[in-house]
């Protein structure tokens, strides 16, 4: 442990010598002099000890379809599309605009048993794609209506098979013509499926209810579900962190850490360090490394480096110490302090010669 003060028995007040932070802080050295301070290192966690998660939409996250949302200060997931619901939006809201069964012949109600029902758009056409003529004058073939235009043969009465005469394709879906020159309906979205193309394809890349730090994959039975992508992270968002010696070591001076089911724990190396992480030293000559040229000798219970040489000081016991008592005055000369400086003079007056100044 590094020390201070005029006798090295002042600790410094830095995180490297004295760091009162837990595993699960950072700890940030003081200004001018000041203790050092702890603060959580993930920036979603808070408290004494960073057992508390903040609730809020950076720390609380959404699945890949939702958004996230303040409401009443909590935060609160919600469909990234207005016509999912459920649990990772995979429900699809049963309205007309979202969930319509319909052809672009027919229009989207609602019956008297609150179900989505079809009917023809035309009222000169009926059946299950309103591909069948009402027989009625109104409807006959002879008359101008521009619905004709989709008819051919005698009588009008053969219907052109095309999208655009006969699409069978629900709103949302695209309508092309197949190898047997009859329309066919898909959609444009390889990652939508369904009706409408209102649901979509169950696979990761298009349907994946993970977050940004999870990883998604398909188990046997072709459910999705999520992993974190970091061997270290665990939790049902993957914001804690595993603890293991791997991912969160708390050993300090070089102890050894093993892993046991409450956690990591440590085993200090030698015997002067001790405490749950190692971080504690004892107080003790045997423990403490002097300086160059210092030597140690407990002092009211603490270990205190000191030149061996009285007469040095210093970094490494390098620097002279300025007193009498450590000057290099001659036989015959006696020593005074002068300006901070040790200097000799002729201690019997009927004798001179120059001053020996000490520095």
């Amino acid at each position: 442990m590094r020390k201070s003060g005029p006798f090295c028995i002042d600790t410094l007040q830095t995180c490297e010598c004295l760091n009162p932070c837990s595993s699960t802080q950072t700890c940030s050295d003081g200004v001018l002099g000041a203790p050092p301070t702890c603060t959580c290192a993930d920036p979603c966690k808070y408290g004494a000890n960073c057992e508390s998660t903040l609730t809020t939409c950076e720390c609380m996250p959404c699945g890949k379809s939702e958004t996230c949302s303040m409401v009443k200060g909590e935060p609160s997931c919600s469909c990234t599309d207005p016509c999912k619901t459920g649990r990772g939006c995979l429900d699809t809201v049963n309205s007309c605009e979202c969930n319509n069964p319909c052809s672009k012949q027919q229009e989207c109600y609602l019956n008297t048993q609150y179900e989505l029902a079809c009917r023809c758009k035309d009222s000169c056409y009926r059946g299950d794609y309103c591909d069948e003529l009402v027989n009625t004058c109104a409807c006959s073939p002879c008359s101008s209506r521009e619905i004709y235009k989709c008819y051919t043969g005698q009588g009008c009465l053969s219907k052109v098979e095309s999208c655009e005469c006969n699409n069978p394709c629900a709103e949302g879906e695209t309508c092309s013509v197949d190898s047997y020159q009859q329309p066919s309906c898909g959609c444009e979205d390889s990652c939508r499926t369904g009706s409408g193309c209102l649901e979509y394809v169950n696979t990761c890349r298009c349907n994946s209810p993970c977050n940004a730090e999870q990883e998604c994959g398909v188990n046997d039975s072709g459910e999705l579900y999520c992993y974190c992508s970091d061997p270290c992270r665990t939790g049902p968002y993957c914001s804690e962190k595993v603890q293991s010696c791997e991912c969160s070591n708390p050993c300090k001076a070089g102890s050894l850490c093993s892993d046991t089911s409450t956690g990591p724990s440590c085993y200090c190396a030698d015997s002067c360090h001790y405490g749950n992480n190692c971080e504690e030293r004892h107080k003790t000559c045997d423990c403490t490394t002097c300086g160059l040229g210092e030597v140690c000798t407990m002092v009211g219970g603490e270990p205190q480096c000191a030149c061996a040489d009285k007469c040095k000081t210093g970094l490494e016991c390098a620097t002279d110490v300025q007193s009498c008592e450590c000057s290099a005055c001659l036989e015959g000369e006696a020593c005074h302090m002068k300006e901070g400086y040790p200097q000799c003079y002729c201690d019997d007056p009927c004798f001179t010669g120059p001053a020996a100044l000490i520095e």
